[in-house]
C-alpha cells in the first residue's frame, strides 16, 4: 500500500468536504440576503440585472473538455466564477418569481423591513406601505395587508415594477413555474461539487433547462439559446 498516496487522498477528501460545507453556508446566507437586496433595489429604483457567462469563453472551455474529456489548460477560476454566477441567478429568479406571484412563499418580513418600517419612530408596520393601504381602504378598496395582491399593487403603483424588474428578451415577465424546480435541483448539486469538470457538466444541464414561453438560457449565458446553438454547431 502506498501510504503517502493514501494520506494525500484523505487530505484531499477533507479539503473537498470543507469546500462543500463552505459553499453550502454561502448559499444559505445568500438565499437569505437576496430578498432584502432586491426590495432595496426596487425602493431606490435600481434596475435588477443578471450577469451572464461570455459565450466565447464558454465555447473555449467546452471545446477543450470535448477534445480531452477533461479541462487541461482552461483556468479553473472561471469555472468557479460561473458556478457562483449561475447559483446567484437562480436565487434571483426565485425572488422575482415570488414578487410576480409565482411562488407559494413570499418574503414578507424582508418586504416589511424595507417598505413598512418607520425609521423616525422605530416602529414596524408603520411605514409607507401601511399608509398606502390605509389610504386605499378610505377610498373603498378592500386590501389585506398580508396579501401578495396588496404587496404587488403597492410595488407596481408606487415603484413601477416594469421599470425595475427584468424581462426576457421576448418581453415576457421573468417567471418560470416549470423551469425553476429543475434549476433548483441542479444548483443544489452544483453547490456540493468542487471538481471543475463536473461543474462544467452541471452548467451545461442548467443551460438546457427549458421554459415554454421564454428562453431561460438568457439568464446564464450571453445570447441565450442562440449562443448554445452556435456552440453546438462549432463543436
Amino acid at each position: 500500500m502506498d501510504y503517502k498516496l493514501t494520506i494525500r487522498k484523505i487530505i484531499r477528501e477533507q479539503i473537498d468536504n470543507l469546500l462543500r460545507e463552505d459553499d453550502e453556508e454561502k448559499y444559505v446566507e445568500r438565499e437569505l440576503e437576496l430578498p432584502m437586496e432586491i426590495f432595496q433595489s426596487i425602493k431606490y429604483k435600481r434596475k435588477i440585472e443578471f450577469d451572464v457567462i461570455p459565450k466565447d469563453q464558454y465555447l473555449k472551455a467546452l471545446r477543450e473538455f470535448m477534445e480531452y474529456n477533461s479541462l487541461m489548460r482552461f483556468p479553473f477560476k472561471y469555472i468557479n466564477q460561473w458556478k457562483e454566477l449561475v447559483i446567484e441567478n437562480v436565487l434571483k429568479l426565485e425572488v422575482i418569481n415570488a414578487i410576480n406571484g409565482h411562488s407559494s412563499h413570499f418574503p414578507y418580513d424582508d418586504f416589511y423591513n424595507v417598505f413598512d418600517y418607520n425609521k423616525k419612530t422605530g416602529v414596524e408596520n408603520d411605514g409607507e406601505f401601511s399608509r398606502w393601504v390605509n389610504k386605499k381602504k378610505k377610498e373603498g378598496e378592500n386590501y389585506n395587508i398580508r396579501s401578495w395582491n396588496t404587496v404587488f399593487d403597492f410595488l407596481d403603483e408606487v415603484y413601477n415594477l416594469d421599470g425595475v424588474l427584468p424581462f426576457f428578451s421576448n418581453r415576457e415577465i421573468m417567471v418560470s413555474d416549470s423551469g425553476l424546480a429543475p434549476l433548483q435541483k441542479i444548483i443544489r448539486e452544483l453547490i456540493q461539487e468542487t471538481d471543475p469538470n463536473a461543474i462544467l457538466l452541471l452548467l451545461d444541464r442548467v443551460m438546457n433547462v427549458v421554459h415554454p414561453r421564454s428562453d431561460l438560457a438568457e439568464l446564464f449565458i450571453e445570447g441565450g439559446s442562440n449562443s448554445l446553438e452556435y456552440i453546438s454547431a462549432a463543436e
